[in-house]
């Protein structure tokens, strides 16, 4: 009777062992996919241009010169739509800035 009370608590053991070591993986694993995700956003924001752009300032002439080279440095970047915006929002002056802050009121 003892040693089948003995041999119960040991199996019962290994099996919480088992559970313990399972949950502390998947934590493991759940670090390094943050890590990996951590490293890949440092890449992406480091290598990132920085911003030439002459300004906008509304006048029609300065538009096709504006749209090209914004979309040439900014627009094409593999970076996310509210930066973008941010970018956009850093180059243009006056008026224009008014403009488009206004419709993100909206």
């Amino acid at each position: 009777m003892w040693e089948y009370e003995a041999q119960l608590r040991q199996e019962k053991m290994r099996a919480e062992t088992a559970v313990w070591k399972g949950q502390q993986q998947i934590i493991i694993e759940t670090k390094e996919r943050e890590i990996e995700m951590e490293r890949k956003a440092r890449e992406t924001a480091v290598n990132l241009p920085k911003l030439s752009i002459a300004p906008f300032r509304g006048t029609p002439k300065d538009r096709i010169r504006f749209s090209n080279q914004f979309m040439a440095q900014v627009d094409c970047q593999p970076i996310n739509k509210v930066m973008k915006l941010g970018y956009l929002l850093q180059s243009v002056r006056g008026g224009c800035q008014e403009r488009i802050g206004n419709t993100m009121k909206l």
